[in-house]
């Protein structure tokens, strides 16, 4: 059976850093999308009318329903 030379990798140092830029830029933009998912959430929560029963929220609802199952009071 024919045998192929191995096939070697070379990584070179600024592979590295640029993986490692990559990887911060992408960490960074998910941190910014996650505020901005956060101030989005706050202000659609400023804009409620406590007094409309009929529109909960959603997860305060699932937390009272895992709490009744829990029996927690």
């Amino acid at each position: 059976m024919l045998r192929r030379k191995p096939t070697a990798i070379s990584i070179t140092n600024e592979d590295v850093a640029s993986y490692e830029d990559r990887q911060n830029a992408a960490a960074e933009e998910l941190r910014a999308e996650m505020q901005r998912a956060a101030q989005m959430q706050a202000q659609k929560g400023q804009n409620v009318n406590p007094n409309d029963g009929h529109k909960t929220n959603p997860i305060r609802c699932y937390q009272r329903a895992l709490d009744a199952l829990l029996h927690v009071t």
